[in-house]
């Protein structure tokens, strides 16, 4: 019925056909390239408000606080963190997977407009944006001379008109500023004026007035034109007469500390970070800034991420195209029309061009799997006939929905269901162009002369393992016993869970991430030693650094040394480092604790640390909070203040002025945007410091002490709250750890206590874990059918022995296995038994040969491919001859 379809519409469907392929042509450009992703991160929102000048506790109980109490009533997130700190609050909400991110923030954007004045009137309006992680896809260029700006200008204009751009940052190499340091003990005296009026007047300043020449007119100058030109600033005074700067400051341009730029091998450098949109895109921008900067002597194209895969590549065209010629010389040595094999090509090509049409239409990357499928699919469809759906049709698509069940309950990885669909595509739509074409063919090509011969192989002639004793018991009890033994061990190994990983190369990016609740300060304190770490080891000849508030990007190209050892044993402390697609897992948890008073739970943590140690299965315990530090609380009596006109927000404005630098201003300086930095020199005399006088913006000296009370308690630098409770988290790190049973005593030590155990967390793995069995399971479900109850053993046999091959010579990659055994399934399916013959495997070995010789992680990856299939095969074909001479024996 379908052929007399095909051919009554043949020229409509071919004209679609060929419309189709065109626009495929048009589509490649967007074509995503890189290696498949299985990091699994959940999209989030987060939430900053300014207020400036308050501690942490005032900010937890004026916007942190009531911004949960907005939050409870909006839907569509399954976790809420906040962190409340000097001077701002940060509010992060893990969304739900099916959330848009648009539809969230306008909500949350208009529950705020009608709640606003819940909120103190001095703080700033919020900040609500999706939380992003790093690109992947990344190209970073060095500055290697010193020379001016203009190079680097020149470059960033042909860097915007490079398609596939999608963002790029210029990190300077280093940044300075323009440091007013005032001189605390100077102001004292009363033709002073105090540090607000002082900070105040720099930062409304207007620097004089300048006359233009040409056009005749006066204007005001907003800014000096020389960092000197500060020292000449006037200040206004309570005698209405300009103070300068200089009477009671100075004024320098000092280096800046920046963490938010990058370091190269520990140095801080000037660099140009790009951003690309895919992999495509990554591998166009590549090679144009590579001719760009062949004579460049600023410049240097120091990395490119996916470098690996983009040579695996080019090596998979040459083996595709390799593969072509054992294609066409299989006729002169098999008994198969060269017609057949020429249309079957052409169906093959043409329908591999609509896949990658399809493919970048809906944005389905192109990795290493995608790759290799092409290979098999195109050996074996051009070789073996495809059988006909017919009475198949209602097994094969409850095979899929099972495997899609799988899918959904999470037994298996979606990118199995994803490339599932995509065996369908090429065992659906290769025949139906082959039948296509084929319609329109009404002349046979002549043989030649080889063809006329019979030389084709029979399948009798490849018993290699046949010999007089096949038939002993002793023999059939130790091959049983054999089989009995390996897939024992097959199924006891597949019951663990296995990280679906994929190899990124010698080029990768590693991540070092911190608690939420872990100061910015301590972070890059953390990173820093990690980073003087892997330096110290040299495992690598280029590490690059690129500083977050909460993390650290690491981008580095391996040696045959960081290869071998790899990233084991770092000081990450509270922090967690991982590979991109890394495979060794983290046996570490947080421990989170929660009550409402941070010094009482802080005291209980501190306590139960001592105890942790103890134990034996424990390496190390780590705070993944920053200690509450020492304070004072100011309490002055309402009468003095009111009879001494003293204000105490003049006295906390003061002294924060006094303890913290500010910025107050920019300025242009060598063609850049610089900082002016508002400093107090600091008085190293802490135990004298409540004795220091505090000058008033009345002009007036005050010694708050004789009518201030000053206290000691704990001040918490950070409050973190989780799902609306206080908490504190601890790191415990071991390899051994019953975490049920740590559990259990933990609550056993608290017993009655008001601090108590609130969850186990594992820390942030990079990659998803599966068990083995379940592809193994869904082995059983495809093939299984009711017609042969025994035959069906014989494949599912093999699999196990495959996964136990798989696991003892190439490293139990479960991608690789996953994707060599959903082929499996669908080929046993859909192509006949009886053409399975050995003869026409002979050029797959030969695959297998040239894989070999390609280096890198893709021929280590087509070839551990082409070894299972060949192994399969291989016994495949030797226990169907068995069960064969078996069947025939018992009939007889």
């Amino acid at each position: 019925m379908t052929g007399n379809l095909i051919q009554y519409y043949r020229y409509r469907i071919l004209s679609l056909v060929l419309f189709l392929s065109l626009l495929s042509v048009l589509q490649i450009g967007d074509l995503l390239l890189g290696e498949e992703s299985f990091l699994q991160v959940s999209k989030s929102v987060q939430i900053t408000v300014q207020w400036p000048g308050k501690t942490a506790s005032q900010v937890e109980e004026k916007i942190t606080k009531p911004w949960e109490q907005i939050l409870k009533g909006i839907s569509g997130y399954k976790e809420i963190e906040s962190i409340s700190e000097r001077g701002s609050s940060q509010i992060h909400l893990e969304l739900e997977e099916d959330i848009k991110n648009e539809d969230i923030i306008s909500t949350i954007r208009n529950e705020y407009l009608l709640q606003r004045q819940r909120f103190p009137t001095d703080s700033l309006s919020p900040k609500i944006q999706i939380r992003k992680l790093e690109d992947q896809f990344i190209v970073i260029l060095q500055k290697i001379s010193k020379d001016s700006d203009h190079s680097r200008h020149g470059l960033e204009s042909h860097i915007r008109n490079i398609a596939g751009v999608s963002s790029f940052v210029h990190h300077p190499g280093s940044e300075k500023e323009v440091v007013l340091e005032i001189q605390g003990d100077r102001i004292q005296s009363f033709e002073f004026p105090s540090l607000s009026v002082l900070f105040d007047a720099i930062r409304n300043y207007n620097f004089g007035f300048h006359y233009d020449l040409e056009q005749g007119l006066w204007f005001q100058k907003d800014f000096p034109l020389n960092p000197k030109d500060w020292s000449n600033f006037g200040i206004p005074s309570r005698f209405g007469e300009g103070l300068l700067v200089s009477s009671f400051g100075t004024v320098s341009l000092r280096e800046k500390k920046s963490h938010h730029g990058t370091r190269i091998n520990g140095l801080q450098s000037e660099t140009i970070l790009i951003n690309a949109k895919n992999g495509t895109s990554l591998y166009h921008i590549t090679r144009e800034l590579t001719s760009l900067l062949s004579n460049d002597k600023h410049w240097i194209l120091l990395y490119t991420s996916y470098q690996d895969f983009f040579y695996d590549l080019s090596r998979f065209i040459d083996l595709f195209f390799l593969l072509d010629l054992l294609l066409l010389l299989s006729p002169v040595f098999f008994r198969i029309e060269i017609k057949t094999i020429l249309y079957r090509l052409l169906s093959f090509y043409i329908a591999s061009l609509l896949f990658l049409g399809l493919s970048s239409v809906f944005s389905f990357s192109i990795g290493r799997s995608t790759l290799f499928q092409f290979l098999v699919w195109k050996y074996f469809l051009v070789l073996f006939p495809v059988r006909r759906l017919g009475k198949w049709t209602l097994s094969n698509f409850v095979s899929v929905l099972i495997l899609w069940t799988f899918v959904l309950l999470h037994w298996i990885p979606k990118i199995l269901g994803i490339i599932s669909l995509v065996h369908l595509y090429f065992l659906l739509f290769v025949p139906f162009l082959k039948h296509l074409f084929l319609s329109f063919s009404k002349k046979t090509i002549p043989s030649f002369p080889l063809l006329s011969k019979n030389k084709y192989f029979s399948y009798k002639q490849w018993n290699f393992w046949e010999n007089q004793d096949s038939q002993k018991k002793t023999r059939v009890f130790f091959v049983g016993l054999f089989l009995i033994i390996g897939i024992l061990f097959s199924f006891g190994s597949s019951l663990e869970f296995v990280p679906v990983t994929s190899s990124y190369g010698t080029v990768q990016i590693g991540r070092l991430e911190f608690p939420t609740s872990l100061p910015e300060h301590e972070s890059i304190r953390i990173t820093k030693q990690v980073e003087n770490e892997i330096l110290s080891r040299n495992i690598t000849d280029l590490l690059i650094l690129k500083q977050n508030p909460s993390s650290a990007i690491f981008y580095f190209r391996l040696n045959e040394l960081g290869e071998k050892n790899g990233f084991k044993n770092l000081p990450t402390e509270s922090g967690y480092f991982h590979l991109l697609g890394e495979s060794e897992s983290n046996s570490d948890r947080k421990i989170r604790f929660s009550n409402a008073n941070t010094e009482i739970l802080e005291k209980k943590i501190f306590s139960i640390i001592p105890w942790l140690r103890t134990k034996k299965e424990i390496e190390e315990v780590v705070l993944c909070f920053q200690p509450s530090t020492e304070g004072w609380d100011l309490h002055s009596p309402t009468r003095y203040r009111n009879l001494l006109g003293f204000d105490l927000n003049d006295l906390i404005k003061e002294r924060s002025l006094e303890l913290q630098s500010s910025i107050v201003g920019k300025m242009i300086l060598e063609k850049k945007i610089t900082d002016i930095r508002f400093l107090v020199k600091p008085d190293n005399q802490l135990d004298r410091y409540p004795q220091k006088p505090i000058k008033m913006s009345s002009g007036i000296p005050i010694f708050t002490e004789t009518f201030t009370n000053y206290k000691t308690l704990k001040t918490q630098g950070r409050i973190y709250r989780k799902n609306g409770e206080t908490s504190l988290e601890i790191l415990v790190k071991g390899k051994s750890i019953h975490w049920e049973d740590l559990e259990s005593k933990i609550r056993k030590l608290l017993g009655n206590d008001i601090v108590r155990l609130s969850e186990t967390l594992p820390t942030k793995e990079s990659l998803p874990k599966y068990r083995p069995v379940f592809l193994l399971l869904l082995s059983v479900l495809f093939l299984y059918r009711n017609k042969y109850k025994t035959f069906w053993l014989i494949p599912c046999i093999c699999f196990m022995f495959l996964w136990r091959i798989n696991t003892s010579l190439l490293g139990g990659d479960y991608f690789l296995f996953g994707t060599v055994l959903s082929f499996l399934f669908f080929l046993l399916l859909w192509i006949r038994r009886s053409s399975l013959h050995a003869s026409l495997l002979i050029p797959f070995s030969l695959l297998f040969g040239f894989s070999y010789l390609l280096p890198g992680l893709g021929g280590k990856f087509f070839m551990g491919g082409f070894l299972l299939i060949s192994i399969f095969f291989l016994l495949y074909l030797k226990m169907l001859k068995k069960w064969k001479i078996m069947k025939t024996k018992l009939i007889i």
